[in-house]
């Protein structure tokens, strides 16, 4: 097996990692910032993926699947949470926004 490969996947692995810390970490104070390194690093994730499928046989590849499967689902189902908090979040808002329509709409009717 290439010695540069199982480099490749480690640096991978590292990059996946970065990104499921950053994941876990996200606050309202730090989206912004942690989502742009977050996608900065899937490009990056994304384009060492591309390379490796040009120089290397993809059977040998699927032999680090098992390695790097467990990281995606993490990322996967952070990236849920993150997506069903932000829809809670904004049904929150909404149904306040809605509530002082109405209070607008009873007031403006009572005059």
């Amino acid at each position: 097996m290439d010695l540069n490969i199982e480099k490749d996947i480690v640096v991978l692995k590292n990059d996946l990692d970065k990104i499921l810390f950053n994941l876990k970490n996200v606050s309202e104070n730090t989206f912004e910032s942690r989502m742009d390194f977050i996608n900065a690093t899937l490009s990056k994730v994304k384009k060492k993926r591309e390379e490796l499928l040009k120089i290397h046989p993809v059977e040998e590849l699927k032999k680090f699947n098992y390695e790097l499967e467990d990281y995606i689902k993490q990322i996967v189902e952070n990236f849920d949470n993150i997506i069903a908090e932000k829809k809670a979040e904004q049904d929150k808002i909404g149904s306040e926004l809605k509530k002082i329509n109405n209070k607008k709409k009873l007031t403006n009717y009572n005059r």
